[in-house]
């Protein structure tokens, strides 16, 4: 071979070469900008995907929750006849005890009747007693030992003080607009599935100084394992719908009190 056609050749060689390795650049390059659009767009749809269950979450929360914490049937109390001017035997305790704790008289009358239908002896499966249906642990808090419990005065004394107790408690998360409410739900739930539903009110968007549509809605929730399993959920399970029933059935009865003892108008 010439040295002529050598060089040539070499230069054949070297063309193809320098053809392929630009081949394989474009390539690569093409390769690469194309994962980098399928990455995009991968991120673009998982962050898409994340604010439409954000706002899946919040239309939830704020839309269907709600009726769905609504669908349910309220117990209406059953008729009670008073004497006019008269509650029950025990007025002038409910009278003594609530004016101390600077509670209406009336509401604590109620909820005595919605607790034991006015009957000092009663005492419950779980161990509520009296009046008021105090557990005894509870009572013993406020000064009733166990053998003073079906003491209508001395349960009157307690569940009052209880009930002043969790007012002054609510009052410290700044609730005040709807403090019977909350005030009632705290006597029948427990004050710690109140705390519940008013942090989870504050972490779903709710107002959690607010009852309606807001704290009771989230004490509802507590029913579902997809709330009750939250991590800021401490109590766990709780069926808030009794606790909106028994909430409108002492209201309920507080009307009918204050009217038979001439409270307000008929």
């Amino acid at each position: 071979m010439t040295r002529t056609a050598y060089i040539r050749l070499t230069a054949i060689i070297a063309t193809i070469v320098f053809i392929v390795v630009i081949g394989v650049c474009v390539l690569d390059f093409f390769v690469i900008t194309n994962h980098a659009k399928a990455v995009q767009q991968e991120a673009d749809s998982v962050s898409q995907e994340s604010i439409e269950i954000n706002d899946s979450l919040q239309n939830v929360i704020v839309a269907a929750e709600i009726n769905k914490a609504r669908q349910y049937k309220e117990r209406k109390p059953k008729k009670y006849v008073v004497k006019e001017g008269q509650v029950s035997p025990f007025d002038n305790l409910f009278k003594h005890y609530a004016k101390e704790a600077g509670i209406d008289w009336t509401l604590v009358a109620a909820v005595s009747y919605v607790e034991s239908r006015f009957r000092p002896e009663i005492v419950s499966k779980s161990g509520a007693s009296g009046l008021m249906q105090l557990m005894p642990r509870t009572a013993a808090n406020y000064g009733c030992r166990d053998s003073m419990l079906l003491d209508p005065e001395e349960n009157i004394k307690a569940g009052t003080a209880l009930l002043a107790d969790i007012e002054r408690r609510l009052r410290k998360k700044n609730i005040e607009h709807d403090l019977v409410y909350f005030t009632l739900a705290g006597f029948h739930a427990g004050l710690g599935h109140i705390y519940d539903a008013i942090t989870m009110s504050d972490s779903l968007g709710y107002n959690p100084t607010l009852w309606h549509d807001n704290v009771e809605v989230c004490l509802q929730l507590k029913a579902d394992p997809e709330y009750y399993n939250l991590p800021f959920v401490r109590l766990g399970r709780f069926n808030g719908k009794v606790t909106s029933a028994y909430i409108k059935e002492v209201l309920d009865y507080q009307v009918a009190f204050k009217k038979a003892s001439g409270d307000v108008k008929m």
